[in-house]
C-alpha cells in the first residue's frame, strides 16, 4: 500500500509540474514591467485623446482610458464629481 502512495504522489507533483510549465507563455503575458522610454512615450502622449495622468501633457489613448483604472482618494475628494462623471459625459 506504501508504494502505491508514494506513485500517486508522485504522479500528482508530475502533473501539477506539467501544468505549471503548459501555462508559462500565460504568466510571461500577463507579468508586470516597468516601460522603457520609448514604450512610455507611446503609452503617455499629448496626443492621445483619453485621461490625463499628470494633470497636464501625459495623457492616455481613449481606448486604454476605458480599460481598467483604480481611482483612489480620500472620503470627499470628488472622485464621482471629477472622475466618474467626467467619463460618463464623454
Amino acid at each position: 500500500m506504501g508504494d502505491m502512495w508514494k506513485w500517486a504522489s508522485r504522479a500528482l507533483i508530475a502533473r501539477a509540474a506539467w501544468n505549471w510549465w503548459r501555462a508559462r507563455h500565460i504568466r510571461a503575458e500577463n507579468a508586470a514591467y516597468f516601460l522603457d522610454s520609448k514604450s512610455e512615450r507611446e503609452l503617455l502622449s499629448s496626443s492621445n485623446k483619453g485621461l490625463v495622468l499628470d494633470g497636464a501633457e501625459a495623457r492616455l489613448s481613449a481606448e486604454d482610458s476605458f480599460r481598467n483604472a483604480a481611482v483612489v482618494a480620500t472620503t470627499g475628494a470628488g472622485k464621482t464629481s471629477s472622475f466618474i462623471l467626467l467619463l460618463a459625459l464623454m
